[in-house]
Order: structure tokens, then sequence, then C-alpha cells
């Protein structure tokens, strides 16, 4: 419950569900929803922790300062 509200990097993997499924530099599970977008596998993007989830945390992407570069 700490790290709730605290923003972390996240290296997504897999798309399941309408959920992107990733971890933080701690290995702490976290999904996020598909906005169907973009293919986020591989990519490391900014996250706040929002949500305890049972195998992990439930995230929201914040916008990538270098998308607008």
């Amino acid at each position: 419950a700490a790290r709730l509200g605290k923003i972390y990097d996240v290296l997504f993997e897999t798309q399941k569900n309408g959920l992107w499924h990733g971890y933080t530099e701690n290995y702490i599970p976290v999904a996020v929803k598909d906005e169907g977008t973009e293919s986020l596998r591989g990519k490391i993007l900014p996250v706040r922790l929002s949500a305890l989830a049972s195998d992990g945390c439930i995230g929201e992407r914040l916008p990538d300062e270098t998308e607008n570069l």
C-alpha cells in the first residue's frame, strides 16, 4: 500500500484481456488499461500505481515527456 500514488518506470511485456502487463525496476507486477493506440511491448513508460490487485498493482499511464520532442 505504501507504493500507491507513486510513479514508477514500467517495462511492458504482455497484453491480455484489455490490459498491458509489465514490471517496475523492483519487479512489482503492474497492469494498465490497453488504450488500443499502440503496442507497449518492450517499452519502458512512467506509470502511477493507483490500486492493489491480487497479483500486483493497477496503474495509470502518464504522458511520456519524450513523445512531444
